[in-house]
């Protein structure tokens, strides 16, 4: 780029100049005239052997009524180089003899004026006329100096103790006594006397290894993270390999490769760069290409700035792309391919789809997906091995532009664009992968500088992914004669968040689910889609509405009964018991059932945790409610849970608590397991604790803990509950329901009672949010119109960012009732004592309660013979029933009981029968 004297920056005395850019050569010294010894020169440095040529060295002057035009002016000839050492000097006689060097050329004293002057490098042939208007600066050399005295524009200055000033413009002294400025010299091994390093510095003079000309890209790139040619400028011949040219938010250049017969045999040095051109669109893949232009270190990425010169050779040229392989050996493994074409021939896995909608990319991985360290390694060393070896194996594959919310989003299944029916899944493959390593960011600060492998816009570039891990098509079969399930629904709010923050318990909190009107009609569809699927029979939501008057769990039963039919759903009413709400987070825990397989027994207990230092409860309130089998009569309590969150920006008020005491123990202890881990942990035994004491008072000791313990399988949390007899129901390898940073692991379990445990048939995630890229939910914001239409279908698939978890169960006590006697004759119309007995599967007896006894004939007393009274419970197994006949049917008694060994309860019915006659 070209840069004129008169154009930008506005500097001493008025004079506009352009503002420096780096390059091969800088002015590094010079010296006007000044008191005593009258020594003058200027002095270059640059690459050793560099030509002069074309250039000119001027004086222009800064002050008085002459400011912008030129006093002095040097030009170059066709022969003038820099020397072996990298400089050239062009001065007085006297230099020689004052310093003991040389110049390369001379000029007569007091050719400098001792005043304000500005001294450029300019090119010779853009000087026109006696200003400096139209000058081109091509060099790093503009500056304005004062006065008479010694200036060092290009080298570090090294002071007394050793240490460095930057480089730039540095008045050290008057010529004569260097000393006056406290002993700070230049670091300079040129000129002599007074000008020495400090000894003891290490100072080296500067090494520019690109040179000028034609060079190899190898060259550039070398074998470190940095190139050492930054600002040397170079000419390059290669193949584009990537075009990704034009204005933002394309990337506004081009990735060019050294063609195969040309690359070196070191294979850590890169055989590609990229080559920034603007909004300029002028090469296309396949090009063979001569470009010239100033080698730049931009955000990590070593490139050629705006070419000073480009030309196509010609057109249809190929390269071979370089294997590449996951797991990588080091951190620093890609640098080696920057720039270039790769190729991954293994299969890769889709580990995380979070950005694919906001920047078009995707992260993959060999072998599987990645799981959380500690959802399969204990906290500690064990999960920092896994956490080393995920950070290993990852590599983003992107689109081929920075643009946000990309509209089409290129990387659906089998090379077709993102829509809600052509999805894309964590677990789906690629294999073959071609494209162009590059690091950059994908157009905003939020996506981060990284290796990013692009096969859109490069030469022979594909990915096309191949659907590995099928959508499910309905719930997980687990078994059993009762389905129970957990579901964080993500912030399902009735109340749209479309004005003041109205919600919460004190109804100053945000609103946080859908935004419109329009929204959460959205929601409601996939939501209720969802549920209607998984079918369960006892339901605990979690992340509801928590605000007064506004009941979450009735509407969603509500939504179900208008989908599935009337009275199919029924909700709890926990907020009854909590006064209007549950706890005082703005959401909640819920729970619905199905009438015709449960009936509620009691009301729900509710637990609310202790609060940390800071008198904050953190986790929400737990709620239990028992059940009663309806077909069975065997007895469970289902207890909803959302334990407090991992992250770690609410600690304090301030946030800074951990900065500041980060011993505390709620802050993240590099274990793995993220900040208020000791918090859950707490609260893991005060559930513990809880249940322990029967809260529902059902004595029954079957209990069923769900919800979103945002802990992993691995985490203290879900040991504490380990600890007191609560079984993780779906432990294994493999499991997941979560994704965070292309993790995978589990948040939302189901736990079991010891007593439980037997009777749970099966247990399983259903996979139909987390696998899901986030961009197919309901939401409108952040997506084109066409987008709104294509990503959304009101079907079950990314309802949420969590799976939901059922299990089936098949409670089975083995508790019989016997009653006795079961007939009462003769029909004499006299009371009968009736005991009804209950015995485990062992024989062992068991405590029984009479709780209602009801009678097929209505006791009026008024018909011929009848006695009223006919039902008279007299102890908890003993009754009297009246020897009374009905109709032809005769008649039955029903009597309902309640079994029980003091850990397990069962509600059943027995009969006892009066015949009409001796026909029975």
């Amino acid at each position: 780029m070209k840069h004129r004297i008169a154009a930008v920056l506005l500097t001493f005395a008025g004079l506009l100049v352009m503002a420096p850019v780096r390059a091969q050569v800088v002015i590094n010294e010079v010296l006007q005239s000044t008191t005593g010894t009258d020594v003058e020169y200027f002095e270059l440095y640059g690459p050793p052997n560099a030509s002069l040529a074309g250039l000119s060295f001027i004086a222009v002057e800064a002050e008085g009524s002459t400011v912008g035009s030129i006093d002095d002016r040097f030009d170059f000839a066709p022969g003038d180089t820099l020397g072996d050492n990298g400089f050239y000097l062009w001065g007085t006689a006297s230099v020689a003899g004052v310093y003991g060097v040389a110049p390369n050329r001379e000029f007569p004293d007091n050719t400098l004026e001792n005043s304000a002057t500005t001294f450029a490098l300019v090119r010779t042939a853009s000087l026109v006329g006696g200003d400096v208007s139209g000058a081109e600066v091509v060099l790093d050399a503009v500056a304005t100096v004062q006065s008479g005295g010694t200036f060092f524009f290009g080298a570090p200055v090294i002071g007394p103790d050793g240490s460095f000033l930057p480089a730039g413009v540095r008045r050290v002294g008057d010529g004569v006594d260097t000393d006056s400025v406290a002993d700070w010299v230049i670091a300079d091994f040129n000129l002599g006397p007074g000008n020495t390093p400090t000894p003891g510095t290490g100072f080296e003079p500067p090494v520019v290894p690109c040179g000028t000309g034609d060079v190899f890209i190898h060259e550039i790139q070398g074998s470190g993270d940095a190139s050492e040619c930054d600002g040397a400028t170079v000419t390059i011949v290669g193949v584009v390999v990537g075009d990704y040219e034009g204005a933002s938010p394309a990337l506004r250049g081009f990735y060019v490769q050294e063609e195969d017969a040309d690359r070196d045999d070191d294979p850590m040095t890169s055989e590609g760069i990229f080559v920034f051109h603007g909004n300029v669109d002028s090469v296309n893949v396949g090009d063979l290409v001569r470009v010239t232009g100033e080698v730049d270190e931009f955000q990590g990425q070593t490139q050629l700035r705006f070419p000073d010169e480009l030309e196509v050779l010609g057109s249809g040229y190929t390269v071979t792309p370089t294997e590449i392989a996951l797991p990588l050996d080091d951190a620093t493994a890609l640098e080696a391919v920057e720039g270039m074409l790769v190729v991954a021939p293994q299969t890769l896995y889709v580990t995380e789809m979070f950005q694919l909608g906001r920047f078009g990319q995707v992260v993959v991985s060999s072998g599987d997906r990645l799981y959380q360290p500690t959802d399969v390694a204990a906290p500690g060393p064990d999960a920092a091995v896994v956490q080393a070896a995920n950070d290993l194996n990852r590599l983003i594959v992107d689109d081929g532009e920075n643009s946000q919310n990309p509209d089409p989003i290129v990387f659906g299944r089998n090379g077709s664009e993102l829509t809600a029916a052509n999805t894309l899944r964590g677990g789906d493959t690629v294999t073959g992968v071609v494209g162009v390593l590059t690091y950059t960011w994908a157009g905003n600060s939020a996506s981060g500088n990284a290796f990013r492998l692009r096969p859109v816009g490069a030469l022979g570039g594909v990915a096309d992914f191949e659907a590995a891990n099928p959508r499910p098509v309905s719930a997980p079969a687990v078994g059993g004669s009762l389905k129970v399930a957990t579901f964080n629904v993500l912030n399902y709010f009735p109340t749209v968040d479309e004005g003041p923050d109205v919600c919460g318990p004190l109804q100053v909190a945000d609103c946080r689910g859908a935004d419109s009107a329009f929204e959460l009609e959205r929601q409601r569809a996939k939501l209720f889609s969802a549920l209607g699927l998984l079918d369960a029979d006892v339901l605990g939501l979690v992340e509801l509405e928590n605000t007064p008057g506004v009941d979450a769990e009735g509407d969603v039963a509500d939504g179900l009964n208008a989908l599935l039919g009337d009275g199919r759903y029924a909700a709890i009413d926990a907020a009854a018991a909590g006064g209007g709400v549950v706890g005082t987070d703005a959401i909640r825990v819920g729970l619905i059932y199905q009438p015709d397989a449960v009936t509620p027994l009691g009301e729900p207990a509710l637990l609310e945790f202790s609060l940390d230092a800071f008198g904050e409860p953190r986790s929400r309130t737990a709620v239990a409610q028992t059940f009663v089998a309806a077909a069975t009569g065997e007895v469970f309590t289902a207890v909803v849970n959302h334990f407090k969150s991992k992250s770690g920006s609410e600690i304090d008020d301030s946030g800074a608590i951990c900065s500041t005491d980060p011993g505390y123990a709620d802050c993240d202890q590099g274990d793995g397991q993220g900040y208020f881990n000791a918090t859950r942990t707490l609260h893991a035994q005060e559930l513990a604790d809880w249940l322990a004491g029967d809260p529902t008072g059902s004595g029954d000791s079957d209990f069923l803990l769900l919800g979103d313990f945002n802990a992993y399988s691995m985490e203290e949390p879900l040991g504490a509950l380990a600890g007191n007899g609560f079984e993780n129901l779906r432990d294994g390898s493999g499991e997941y329901g979560y994704v965070f940073d292309g993790q995978w692991g589990s948040l939302d379990h189901a736990l079991g009672s010891q007593s439980i445990v037997a009777a749970v048939t099966g247990a399983a995630a259903y996979h139909i949010n987390a696998d899901e890229p986030s961009v197919l939910d309901y939401n409108t914001d952040f997506k084109s119109t066409n987008h709104v239409e294509i990503l959304f279908a009101p079907d079950e698939y990314r309802t949420s960012d969590h799976d939901p978890v059922v299990v089936g169960l098949s409670l089975d006590s083995g508790f019989t009732a016997t009653v006795s006697p079961g007939e009462l004759w003769a029909p004499n119309h006299t009371l009968r004592l009736v005991e009804v007995s209950g015995a485990a599967a062992d024989g062992s007896p068991l405590d029984v309660t009479i709780l209602q006894a009801r009678s097929s004939e209505a006791d009026s007393g008024l018909n011929n013979g009848d006695r009223p009274n006919d039902i008279q419970i007299v102890s908890d197994s003993e009754v009297l029933l009246r020897a009374e006949r009905f109709a032809r049917e005769g008649r039955s008694y029903t009597l309902a009981v309640r079994l029980t060994d003091g850990s397990q309860v069962v509600f059943t019915e027995v009969e006892v029968h009066v015949p009409h006659d001796q026909g029975r």
